[in-house]
């Protein structure tokens, strides 16, 4: 992993990673950057995440379309669409990477 938060560089030691960003109002880059981050987690063997009411977008999407599709570690994700704005393109976005890893 690249010299990065320590943050970030404390999650590398954890083998259970449950995060709620709940009802925080994340940027497009926000969901981009921790995307890649938990794709480049490789001491962790369950990883939970929980998106409800945190401005996620349909560009979001596309990242979390990506993380699904490649992170098989990941047991759940919770994407409650209250105040996320994801619109049909964004949906289409996270089924592609369930659909991916035939987890529906």
């Amino acid at each position: 992993m690249k010299q990065g938060s320590p943050f970030l560089e404390s999650l590398a030691k954890l083998e259970v990673l449950d995060l709620n960003f709940s009802n925080n109002n994340l940027s497009d880059f926000a969901f981009k950057y921790l995307c890649n981050s938990v794709l480049n987690l490789k001491c962790i063997t369950k990883l939970r995440l929980i998106f409800d009411t945190c401005s996620l977008t349909e560009k979001g999407c596309h990242y979390l379309g990506r993380l699904i599709s490649q992170e098989p570690r990941l047991q759940e994700i919770d994407l409650s669409i209250r105040y996320n704005d994801v619109r049909f393109d964004g949906v289409q976005c996270i089924c592609a990477g369930l659909i991916c890893v035939k987890k529906i």
